[in-house]
């Protein structure tokens, strides 16, 4: 009995010691977790004093350098732009200075070539006044030689306008000498037909009028009349059967007459 009541007081003992643990286990974490929430949140404080008093030192310590950055910016620009104004001074002056010495040589290039232009002008003005010249000697050259060659053509031209107005004239004459010659030999022959038809034989003799007028009119006909028409006229007689009459040389028509070139076998 003893025994049992021992264990079982044990027992009860057991559980209350455990329930005692877990009790104080269960209260405990709780308690540490706010312990330690506690200490975190008062560190946390501090550190954001501290970083709140880092912070403003160091916006401090920046606001000051970026004074001294600023100050610093500042006279360097100042130098910058002192620099920059002596360097465009500089500038200015030495291109000053390169336009004036450009504008001098530009001055004396121009001057030089207006020289050369002016001594080019010169020779050329020159050459043109020989090649002028020379146009000009030409020029007359040729016109004298043109002028001489239409004098000359016109010489041949008069020359031969000359000799075709010769050689018309002569063709004229012969033709009007023709045409007389032939008038001649007709006005001849007209007459001795009359003789023959009013007179028949009767001016056949010596001894009449007739006879001396056709003896005078036969010379005078032979003396005018060419070859030719010599020779028609004398033919013309014999067929008359005026020639073959038998009379003295004296009484003949054909005494002392021209009878130069006349053919008598006709």
């Amino acid at each position: 009995m003893n025994s049992l009541a021992r264990e079982r007081l044990n027992q009860h003992y057991c559980l209350n010691k455990r329930d005692c643990l877990e009790l104080v286990y269960n209260a405990g974490i709780p308690l540490m977790i706010g312990v330690v929430s506690l200490w975190i949140a008062i560190n946390q404080q501090k550190l954001d004093k501290s970083n709140h008093a880092q912070d403003i030192q160091l916006s401090n310590a920046e606001r000051t350098q970026d004074r001294v950055i600023a100050r610093l910016q500042r006279d360097e620009d100042r130098e910058t732009a002192r620099l920059q104004r002596e360097e465009d001074k500089t500038m200015t002056r030495l291109q000053r200075e390169e336009d004036q010495r450009t504008a001098r040589l530009q001055r004396e290039e121009d001057r030089e070539a207006a020289r050369l232009q002016r001594l080019e002008d010169k020779e050329t003005v020159r050459l043109q006044r020989e090649l002028d010249l020379k146009i000009t000697i030409d020029k007359r050259i040729q016109d004298y030689e043109l002028a001489e060659l239409q004098r000359n053509m016109s010489e041949q031209q008069r020359a031969q306008e000359l000799e075709i107005a010769h050689q018309n004239r002569i063709n004229d004459l012969l033709l009007e000498d023709g045409r007389q010659k032939e008038n001649v030999l007709l006005e001849y022959q007209d007459d001795l037909a009359t003789l023959l038809l009013e007179y028949g034989s009767l001016f056949k003799d010596p001894k009449s009028k007739w006879w001396f007028i056709l003896q005078m009119k036969t010379a005078a006909a032979l003396r005018q009349l060419d070859p030719q028409r010599r020779t028609v006229l004398v033919n013309t007689l014999f067929d008359a059967g005026i020639l073959d009459l038998e009379r003295d040389r004296s009484q003949s028509l054909l005494y002392r007459t021209n009878l130069s070139g006349v053919e008598f076998g006709y």
